[in-house]
């Protein structure tokens, strides 16, 4: 990886090699170097936003999971934003989205909270990421399950913070918050095993 002749050709041994343990904490940081030296002096003052944002999103996909496999997956996640970076950098300077869904077409008033205060929607980023490798690992009627369970989710949890119609108040708006991320550590946790009983017993959506 030190040696390659290209970012490219770094991150391609990486995914080759990586070893899903914290060893590949020091094998990611050499490619996401080694990517650097391709793009990082040439970067707008909005790019470097843009880059530490995405790098901040992978840093709190994993920040509340534990174990070996957890330090590698954020590890990883550095070294594909930077090697994005470096092979499309005008497509990786696109913006993250406000949401996991086209807030153009927002219309409930949970999507439009959600889309209107970045902190939320930073939260609906992180439990999306949480749920469709989830969703996509399992399969026949244990995916419908999950799928049940997702939807029956969104629908409570308006009610379970009290939210009535927009704009939100700052207390509607700090509970969603935490919903989510409790929400998402449950995703985590139970998709971690791919285990569909521990998602059915999930409570986040009660009320506070």
């Amino acid at each position: 990886m030190r040696t390659s002749a290209s970012c490219s050709a770094a991150h391609a041994y990486l995914r080759k090699c990586a070893w899903g343990s914290s060893a590949d904490v020091g094998f990611a940081e050499i490619v996401r170097s080694r990517c650097e030296k391709d793009f990082i002096q040439i970067l707008s003052a909005t790019q470097k936003i843009i880059y530490a944002d995405k790098s901040s999103l992978c840093a709190d996909e994993f920040a509340n999971q534990d174990g070996t496999l957890a330090l590698s997956e954020q590890s990883t996640c550095f070294a594909d934003i930077a090697f994005q970076f470096a092979t499309n950098l005008t497509e990786a300077s696109r913006p993250l989205p406000r949401a996991s869904f086209d807030c153009v077409k927002a219309k409930s008033p949970l999507e439009i909270t959600i889309c209107v205060h970045p902190d939320l929607g930073r939260q609906d980023l992180l439990m999306a990421r949480a749920y469709f490798p989830f969703f996509k690992a399992i399969k026949g009627s244990d995916r419908k399950t999950l799928l049940d369970n997702q939807r029956a989710w969104n629908e409570r949890i308006p009610t379970a913070c009290r939210l009535s119609g927009v704009p939100a108040s700052p207390a509607v708006v700090s509970c969603l918050i935490q919903k989510y991320k409790a929400r998402t550590s449950v995703l985590d946790a139970c998709g971690n095993g791919l285990d569909i009983a521990c998602i059915t017993n999930d409570d986040t959506s009660r009320q506070p």
